[in-house]
């Protein structure tokens, strides 16, 4: 493992990794330059390295709801193009005949795979995840060059987990928002917060409408 601690390569590198989250998730540029935060201690191994300075990407994205849809959305519509993501696979859990993520992949030609799981992972670059609902193994973390980040939609670390947004109107709040962020093995939404966006609560909201503006951020 290779530890780089000068400051400016590593701003550097990271800005680098952190603008290119407008392909992965559907957030312009002016919010991911005033929202998000930078770490300085990462850490690169030779391999990592080579990876985050190739592009097109092989992504992988993990959703299952249709909160994740809009996200599979810009990730499909930045892999037809082929400027930032050469190849683009789903994970998808839902255990139905068919949902949103589902018909989406069908009706776009796009490969899915069912959880867990049982396939080899060493041609991706990056995980994408985004309401999934399932922990994601050390294991399967570890095999991305680039790590993996998840969109979650809440201002963490308040309401980890499931059902973020019933919770924010639960309990009074009057902002949510979404947070993008690397993940960590063997923890829910707790890692490195790469970009956060808040989302005002108004009056009277009701959950499907709260969940529509936090889906269209």
């Amino acid at each position: 493992m290779i530890v780089n601690t000068n400051l400016k390569y590593e701003l550097k590198k990271l800005l680098s990794i952190t603008r290119n989250f407008e392909f992965l998730t559907g957030v312009n540029k002016k919010f991911i330059h005033k929202h998000f935060y930078l770490y300085t201690k990462a850490q690169y191994s030779e391999n990592s390295q080579l990876k985050t300075e190739k592009r097109p990407w092989n992504v992988l994205f993990f959703g299952t709801d249709d909160f994740a849809l809009e996200s599979l959305r810009k990730l499909e519509s930045s892999y037809r193009s082929k400027k930032l993501i050469s190849s683009l696979e789903i994970v998808c859990s839902y255990k139905g005949d068919e949902n949103g993520i589902i018909k989406f992949s069908k009706e776009h030609k796009i490969k899915l795979h069912s959880w867990p799981v049982n396939f080899s992972l060493s041609n991706f670059d990056i995980g994408v995840v985004v309401s999934f609902g399932h922990l994601i193994p050390p294991w399967i973390i570890n095999e991305f060059p680039l790590g993996m980040i998840n969109v979650h939609a809440s201002l963490l670390p308040r309401w980890r987990g499931a059902a973020p947004i019933i919770y924010s109107l639960m309990n009074g709040d009057a902002q949510t928002g979404v947070t993008i962020m690397k993940i960590m093995p063997k923890k829910f939404d707790v890692g490195d917060i790469l970009a956060q966006k808040i989302v005002d609560i108004h009056p009277n909201e009701t959950q499907p409408e709260l969940y529509d503006k936090t889906n269209d951020v």
